[in-house]
């Protein structure tokens, strides 16, 4: 599950209207089941209140998820000092784990010359920033983002962009095994007060350190 929702970060690089070194965004997690069965609706039950976070400040990046009742999870890159690491809570307990930098670097997508885009003549306003409708056809799968070229987020290691397609997207769809679910931006700042708390990558001494390779993205 976890591998899921993480694959969900991108990096980006795009025109777009303001460029913006330092911010938050949160997205709410709306899920709907795919069938009936009893393990289905317990699964969307439990990840009922889910979320996404994201900040970011030049070189640092930090994602948490609050999966619903399940778990909590925060990823966070500091390119500064070439370190990063996650954390994670749980019924099971807390751990932390450093992740190899060689390996994140690696695992960052590239643009797809197979990738389909398909843009329509649709629009909404999501927190006051103009949006597009596009829909995305790579590997097999499809995806639709509504994404806005009013703001570009300088981030090198996420932005919840794909690379091949063209703007940020404030909402997107995505489809698991059990469920449907869309994502779409609910609050956003485009200033940090405290950096250095918000993207510390030192493991709490309350964390169980574990070994951990990356996950997919």
């Amino acid at each position: 599950m976890k591998n899921l929702f993480l694959i969900l970060f991108f990096t980006a690089s795009f025109q777009a209207f303001s460029q913006v070194t330092e911010g938050y965004f949160q997205y709410s997690i709306d899920l709907k089941p795919l069938d009936t069965s009893t393990e289905t609706l317990q699964k969307v039950d439990m990840l009922m209140g889910s979320k996404m976070e994201i900040y970011f400040a030049n070189n640092l990046s930090r994602v948490d998820f609050q999966m619903g009742s399940m778990y909590n999870t925060s990823i966070r890159v500091d390119r500064n000092n070439q370190k990063a690491i996650s954390l994670s809570t749980s019924e099971a307990g807390k751990f932390g784990a450093e992740l190899p930098m060689d390996e994140l670097n690696a695992n960052v997508p590239k643009l797809d010359p197979n990738a389909v885009i398909e843009t329509f003549n649709e629009e909404k306003t999501i927190l006051g920033f103009k949006c597009k409708k596009v829909i995305l056809t790579q590997n097999g799968d499809k995806t639709t983002y509504w994404v806005t070229n009013e703001i570009d987020i300088a981030v090198q290691d996420f932005s919840v962009l794909n690379p091949n397609v063209p703007g940020f997207p404030l909402e997107f769809s995505s489809t698991s095994k059990y469920m449907s679910m869309r994502f779409t931006a609910s609050n956003h700042k485009l200033s940090l007060k405290d950096t250095l708390e918000t993207f510390s990558t030192s493991i709490p001494e309350d964390y169980l350190l574990t070994p951990q390779k990356p996950t997919q993205r």
